[in-house]
């Protein structure tokens, strides 16, 4: 049983939960982590950079894209603003790196631990650094009310959740990386609200069966009926892969 569905059943137990689960996911925050690219089996951070860097900083990013995830962790923004800090000569400092990786829109639909020190927005900075964090009683306290469990009610009333609408409304193709295609998560989406008829919906389900994989497909299905069976693609394979193969981020 994982926490989530513990949870489920112990709402009472959710604040408790909250700090278990930032105690948990805060020590994988390190500056490791993110540099030790190539010690990562499958770190696929860097290979979606290039494809997203051009040739000028201010010319960042090169394709139009929006993230929409329901993980807690701020590693992608991270990763981002230290590769474009060294991408570019031109980009002189933090805050330029900011204005830049802020144009692509990152949406966190049960919250993150916290705005990271280089971005703007309210509320206490939580550092990447998960050993510091630990070391401090009211960030743990601070990263651990700023998520969501994913059976909370007020998920469905969230700014974030309308944010991730509007992304959904103007895409051509929505890629799922790594998504477990729970059914309230995938219901959450609105798919059939939200995305447009001809859109393109693939991504990917390493590991997955030909009993899950139909699973996934009529579930896919289901919430966007007015999506053509032709324009949903699912892949047996690892982000990595996935995006190395670049006709999956050509499918419009």
């Amino acid at each position: 049983m994982s926490i989530d569905q513990f949870l489920e059943h112990h709402p009472s137990l959710w604040h408790i939960g909250r700090i278990a689960i930032a105690l948990s996911l805060l020590p994988a925050e390190t500056s490791s982590n993110l540099s030790n690219v190539r010690g990562q089996e499958d770190n696929w951070y860097q290979h979606l950079f290039n494809w997203l860097a051009p040739g000028r900083a201010e010319d960042f990013p090169a394709h139009n894209i929006g993230v929409i995830t329901y993980n807690y962790d701020s590693s992608l923004e991270e990763y981002l603003h230290r590769a474009v800090m060294n991408a570019y000569e031109d980009v002189t400092g933090p805050q330029m790196a900011a204005q830049l990786v802020a144009k692509i829109p990152i949406v966190h639909i049960h919250g993150s631990f916290g705005r990271l020190p280089w971005q703007e927005g309210d509320g206490e900075a939580i550092p990447y650094d998960g050993d510091a964090v630990l070391r401090d009683r009211d960030k743990i306290i601070s990263a651990a009310e700023n998520i969501k469990i994913i059976f909370d009610e007020n998920v469905e009333k969230s700014e974030a959740l309308n944010k991730a609408y509007n992304l959904l409304r103007d895409a051509h193709v929505v890629l799922f990386f790594g998504f477990g295609f729970h059914e309230l998560n995938v219901k959450r989406l609105k798919l059939g609200a939200s995305c447009r008829s001809e859109v393109y919906l693939a991504g990917t389900i390493f590991g997955c069966t030909d009993a899950e994989q139909a699973v996934v497909l009529d579930r896919l299905k289901r919430h966007h009926a007015r999506c053509s069976e032709h324009h949903i693609k699912l892949k047996k394979c690892k982000t990595l892969d996935f995006i190395r193969d670049t006709q999956w981020l050509q499918l419009r």
